[in-house]
């Protein structure tokens, strides 16, 4: 008698530290090579505490650090992040906060919960 075997997936939601909100985000991202004057407009793609993913028509490597600033739902002021690059699908990047002031975090995090009664 044949076993059946079964492709099992992972649940990378298990894995992940943060819960993600589906969302749509204009932003501005500022390219460390490019200086800190120049920008490019940008589309979030999705949200959560500790990072997001966005869509960036710019050539980006893991590694690479870049400052993004965002208009947060249910939010009138505009947050500011660093980030770094944690993989890429072709214009589509996953990235890492790793600075961010406290009271933007604060603000992220109110932006979050909004979220959250939305969705």
């Amino acid at each position: 008698m044949e076993k059946q075997l079964t492709e099992t997936k992972p649940d990378y939601s298990i894995q992940r530290r943060w819960k993600r909100y589906k969302v749509e985000l204009r932003l501005k991202v500022y390219p460390a090579k490019e200086g800190p004057a120049k920008f490019t407009f940008a589309q979030g793609s999705d949200i959560s505490e500790g990072g997001m993913a966005a869509y960036i028509p710019l050539e980006l490597n893991p590694g690479e650090t870049v400052e993004v600033e965002l208009m947060l739902p249910y939010s009138k002021n505009s947050v500011r992040v660093i980030a770094d690059i944690r993989n890429k699908n072709g214009f589509r990047y996953g990235m890492e906060y790793n600075r961010i002031d406290p009271a933007d975090r604060e603000a992220l995090v109110r932006a979050l919960k909004a979220l959250e009664l939305v969705q």
